[in-house]
Order: structure tokens, then sequence, then C-alpha cells
């Protein structure tokens, strides 16, 4: 996940008054993806909102910030991937050996 956040790219700026969020469908009960540093302490927000206008699009803002940006990911499915499907393939067969039955 974070793979894809840091090297996501933004195609365009859609708005930058502080009501556009409402046309976007963001809010603070927007799904969201928060960062924290080393110490706990939270050092940036990103907001989802609706789907743009291609599958594979959505639209997003910073915390903090009244633009809105197109960016080339769909987030929605890539954020509310089970956890399962975040862990790296050797983990899971670390785990899938760890639980195996011995001969």
């Amino acid at each position: 996940l974070l793979t894809h956040l840091l090297l996501l790219e933004v195609i365009e700026p859609v708005a930058t008054s502080s009501d556009a969020a409402k046309t976007f469908q963001i809010n603070p009960h927007s799904l969201h993806v928060v960062f924290f540093n080393d110490s706990g302490k939270e050092f940036a927000r990103l907001y989802v909102g609706k789907q743009g206008p291609d599958l594979m699009s959505s639209f997003v803002q910073k915390g903090g910030e009244n633009a809105v940006y197109l960016v080339e990911k769909s987030l929605h499915g890539l954020i509310l991937l089970p956890f399962e499907d975040w862990l790296f393939k050797e983990q899971e067969k670390t785990k899938d050996e760890k639980v195996s039955p011995k001969d």
C-alpha cells in the first residue's frame, strides 16, 4: 500500500475552493490514510473521495488543504483490501509452513 501511495501520480488538480470537497465526496468521515512518524506523531493524512471518471482513478485531498486532485489509482479498491492481501508472499509462505502438519 505504501509503495502505491508513494508512487501516486496526480493527473490534475480539479478544485481549490473550500466547498469543493463536497462535490467529490470528501469529508472528515471519508476513507482516509493517516501517516505517522517514528515518534508516533501524525504528519500527514490523505482523504479519498469518489471514483474518478474512469475505473482506475480517484479524487483525493491532503488533510488540512482545500485542493482536490484526480489521481491515477483506484484507491478504494487498494485501501479496502483485506489485511491478508497486504502481506508479502514470503511472510505468507512462512506462516503456511508453520501451521502445516509435521511428517
